[in-house]
């Protein structure tokens, strides 16, 4: 009897352990899948989000009967765009900031990460693109980048996320196109720990143009900002982070022109922090001023539409 006993007791501690052991596996699997999930794409911790989105897009309405390349013909458009955007940011009835992914061009053959490459996991053919330009064939790499104003860094509170350098100071978002191409910029971690180095410069083309980038700091590890109405968390650690630039000059030639015009264009496609306002008229009310088609989302569009 106490021979069986024991054997029961053995057999038992056998399972006994071979649960504990399996119970840990499936435990590490389930913390490793959601870090993975938590890494790389949305969340859903808002339970009024089904209705209501955290941000609000503006955008403009441009057709092709009054497509934005014939709307940069008309007399004014710059100065328009320009008043636009400050009545945008000085508007006491919402709070608007501005964040642009428009990634950034290395000219050249590029042999830096893959992962700085934009949607190189998707294709890898962005890398090295070629091109022909009045110079001859040259090689084309889009690189991950990023704009943010001044409302943008406050609204995400970026103000202690930098950990090697500097954070923008007020200046960095005033340009003159006429005086210099430098602009300072904060590289993601991922930059650190390739070997990049404050006050490093590199060359890229922003919107057409040639501009130096001057590294001023580095962004901890996993510093996050929440991209676009469908409340996805977009991790910085492989983006170049350039400050939303506002011109302080007229343009001097056409191509400085051009720049600009985009420039605003983009600048005045930002984000509503959404208050359940009804901000289709307060946006298109301030367009009108200026006779430009812009326009937002209602403030109950969901995240399936």
């Amino acid at each position: 009897m106490q021979k069986l006993n024991r054997k029961l007791i053995i057999i038992f501690c056998v399972f006994l352990a071979l649960f504990l052991a399996l119970f840990i596996v499936v435990g590490c699997n389930v913390k490793e899948s959601q870090y993975v999930n938590d890494t790389c794409t949305k969340i859903d911790d808002n339970s009024d989000y089904a209705t209501t989105p955290p941000y609000l897009r503006v955008f403009d309405t441009y057709d092709e009967t009054i497509g934005f390349a014939a709307a940069q013909q008309q007399k004014d458009f710059l100065s328009k765009s320009k008043y636009f955007n400050n009545d945008l940011h000085s508007s006491p009835d919402f709070y608007f900031f501005e964040m642009i992914q428009q990634p950034l061009e290395y000219l050249g053959f590029y042999e830096g990460p893959n992962e700085f490459v934009k949607n190189y996991e998707i294709d890898q053919s962005m890398k090295n693109q070629t091109i022909h330009t009045s110079d001859g064939e040259k090689y084309l790499t889009p690189i991950y980048a990023i704009q943010l104003d001044e409302a943008a860094i406050n609204h995400f509170q970026l103000m202690d996320k930098v950990i090697d350098g500097h954070l923008f100071e007020h200046n960095d978002f005033y340009y003159n196109t006429g005086n210099s191409n430098q602009i300072p910029c904060i590289m993601g971690n991922l930059y650190k720990l390739s070997g990049y180095s404050v006050n490093q410069t590199i060359t890229f083309n922003y919107l057409n143009r040639s501009v130096d980038l001057m590294i001023i700091g580095f962004f901890d590890e996993k510093t996050a900002i929440f991209s676009d109405y469908d409340n996805a968390r977009l991790y910085l650690d492989n983006y170049i982070i350039m400050p939303s630039l506002n011109c302080t000059n007229d343009p001097y030639d056409n191509e400085d022109d051009s720049f600009q015009k985009k420039l605003y264009d983009q600048k005045n496609w930002g984000y509503l922090v959404n208050e359940g306002l009804n901000y289709v008229k307060l946006i298109e009310d301030i367009a009108k001023k200026y006779d430009l088609p812009f326009t937002t989302y209602d403030t109950q569009i969901t995240k399936n539409e």
